[in-house]
């Protein structure tokens, strides 16, 4: 058995391997889209998004013309200095996402968490006025 359990060079002879280590080689994350699930029911339309790693401070919720958007940054965490990295998954920078409500909202009753990294914003629909009788 091998002392190499991890070898990041590979085994290829130009040392070239799973972590390329030429200075021409440039890791940069694409842009960040944070995963947002929204569900409907009765009284309110609700937005979860996941934003590990944001602060609630670099956080932005609009609603306008029917438009929800929540937009922010994710900032990159410093002290890394002197050290080259072979791998980087994490995503930085700034986010935008949107999306069209198709039903009435009352805004003025909108309201927002944010939880451990857990964004969840209620919109509750406008009162249905209901017929009576037959009007």
């Amino acid at each position: 058995m091998s002392d190499d359990f991890w070898n990041p060079g590979g085994d290829r002879e130009d040392g070239h391997g799973m972590f390329p280590s030429r200075p021409e080689y440039n890791v940069q994350s694409p842009p960040w889209r944070p995963p947002i699930d929204i569900y409907e029911t009765e009284t309110h339309v609700v937005l979860i998004a996941e934003l590990p790693g944001v602060h609630k401070d670099d956080i932005k919720v609009c609603f306008n013309n029917s438009v929800l958007t929540v937009s922010g940054v994710k900032r990159k965490v410093t002290g890394t200095k002197g050290c080259s990295y072979f791998c980087v998954e994490r995503y930085y920078g700034a986010f935008k996402r949107s999306f069209k409500v198709i039903s009435e909202i009352d805004k003025h009753r909108m309201d927002a968490t944010f939880d451990a990294g857990i964004l969840t914003i209620i919109l509750p629909k406008t009162a249905v006025k209901k017929e009576v009788n037959g009007e």
